[in-house]
């Protein structure tokens, strides 16, 4: 008996090695649909390219899209030339979404005369909340993985692959998507490979000039990839405003309109019953407390000035999904809510300036979200035209 129960538990630890779950991230091997580039360690590195010490032989991307789920790739190859880039090389960072997000670490290696040395050690892998916007009371739930590699030196390889396996709720089965053409290290092959089912619809457009798909279909599926070889580094300047991405990408869409993207944003934007009922039982106290007009629009502005604190701490994809827009994050949407509707909340006869101005302060927030303006770090929402 215990021979048997011996023979079994042999048999089943390949699989539980195989995918290993840690809390936060899983280790298991790469995806068997990708595309395995090989690169050559031994070609010259041009000099005048490097920046930060450190050389990129390969940016690798690669999508497979089903009618389940979305399913991104990321292989990165990275030469260490000098003792500046010691410190670089030394921490990689993965960020990812948990709400609608896993991330899978497939490996980490180091490659040194020849020998590849495994530098993944699932244990010793930290997961952060870096909330880089929380000065201005803005929390995206974002998560970094971050993997120390020891004992790196000049010369060094460093590899390392990882997906994200998703399934955006937030665009209701739908696919939108920004890849990017540049890249802040100099890279000599960056590529971006999508597999797309062949009985979709698909947009697409290159910001630069000659960078166009090369498409194949093999089947129920569609190849595309772009590429770009000895790519120089982009140098991104401190302080730039958050509407200004020095980036060339690729912008991909299912959306063929932007009536298909404002018909689907609409609903985001529609007031729950909580929502509604808040504002009715203040408008109700507003108006019973202050029968003159014009006090009741000074206390609706006193209100918001007082009572609302600016802050956003649901803007993840399935925050949004599942509770639209939070109740008053901010005290503009708190009097956009209080004075939109003049005659339901507190009886204020507004001018029509003041209406199309209330109507202009709901708009701005719908063109935000139908033009995806997102912050570069997070999921682009593009509709290509």
């Amino acid at each position: 008996m215990r021979i048997r129960l011996l023979l079994l538990l042999l048999l089943l630890a390949p699989a539980a090695l195989q995918a290993a779950s840690h809390g936060d991230f899983e280790v298991r091997p790469a995806p068997s649909w990708i595309e395995h580039l090989a690169v050559d360690l031994a070609t010259p590195i041009p000099r005048r390219d490097v920046r930060d010490g450190t050389y990129a032989l390969l940016s690798d991307h690669e999508v497979r899209v089903t009618n389940a789920s979305t399913n991104d790739y990321y292989r990165r190859v990275r030469k260490v030339v000098s003792p500046s880039g010691v410190q670089h090389a030394s921490e990689l960072s993965l960020d990812f979404d948990p709400s609608f997000q896993q991330l899978v670490i497939h490996h980490v290696a180091l490659i040194r005369d020849g020998k590849r040395i495994n530098e993944l050690t699932p244990s010793e892998v930290r997961v952060i909340e870096k909330e880089p916007e929380s000065d201005d009371k803005i929390f995206d739930g974002l998560l970094t993985a971050v993997v120390f590699l020891k004992d790196v030196r000049p010369g060094d390889v460093i590899e390392y692959s990882w997906s994200l396996d998703a399934s955006n709720p937030l665009l209701a089965g739908k696919y939108a998507d920004q890849y990017d053409l540049t890249s802040t290290v100099a890279t000599r092959l960056l590529r971006h490979r999508l597999l797309w089912p062949a009985s979709r619809t698909l947009h697409n457009r290159s910001m630069l000039a000659g960078v166009q798909p090369r498409v194949t279909t093999r089947g129920s599926e569609t190849e595309l990839v772009w590429e770009r070889t000895n790519v120089p580094a982009i140098e991104v300047e401190d302080e730039t405003p958050d509407w200004f991405d020095p980036m060339d990408s690729i912008e991909l869409s299912e959306y063929g309109s932007w009536n298909e993207v404002a018909r689907w944003s609409d609903d985001l934007f529609q007031a729950d019953a909580a929502s509604v009922a808040a504002v009715k039982a203040l408008a109700d106290r507003l108006r019973s407390e202050h029968p003159v007009q014009r006090d009741r629009i000074v206390a609706a502005i006193r209100f918001v000035q007082d009572d609302v604190r600016r802050s956003s701490s649901l803007v993840s994809s399935a925050s949004l999904a599942s509770k639209r827009i939070r109740r008053w994050s901010t005290p503009r949407s708190a009097m956009s809510s209080i004075i939109a509707c003049p005659h339901r909340s507190c009886s204020i006869t507004s001018s029509p300036r003041c209406s199309r101005e209330a109507r202009r302060t709901g708009s701005m927030a719908r063109s935000l979200i139908r033009a995806g303006r997102w912050k570069r770090s997070r999921r682009r929402m593009t509709s290509v035209l």
